[in-house]
């Protein structure tokens, strides 16, 4: 099943599932036992086309890739600490911060809803 094509609706898509909170198991005392946000989201990068030689330079095309695959790797771990997580989402929100600059030349990219 393809969820999506396309780069940036992609990421954005898998962004979405940061704020999943029902994918976030708890338990009585509200500690997580297990976190399945990244299961959902890498449905959306199964499919990701990676715009190569557009202008994103070889480090960010790299660094996209070892991302995605690193996502992708974590997409069957039910982690009862939310910290790697929320490493690969922030990753992510860096890499559309680093397009900005680089394709869009937006001077200060401010992202205040982390």
């Amino acid at each position: 099943m393809e969820f999506n094509n396309g780069f940036i609706t992609a990421i954005a898509l898998f962004l979405e599932h940061k704020n999943f909170s029902s994918h976030m198991i708890r338990d009585n005392a509200g500690k997580v036992t297990h976190d399945m946000r990244l299961y959902g989201a890498t449905d959306h990068l199964f499919n990701i086309e990676i715009p190569f030689d557009c202008g994103l330079g070889s480090h960010l095309e790299t660094r996209i890739v070892k991302w995605r695959e690193k996502c992708l790797h974590h997409r069957l771990t039910t982690f009862e600490d939310t910290k790697i997580t929320s490493e690969l989402f922030k990753e992510g929100e860096d890499i559309l911060a680093m397009i900005d600059k680089i394709i869009f030349k937006t001077k200060r990219v401010q992202m205040t809803h982390r």
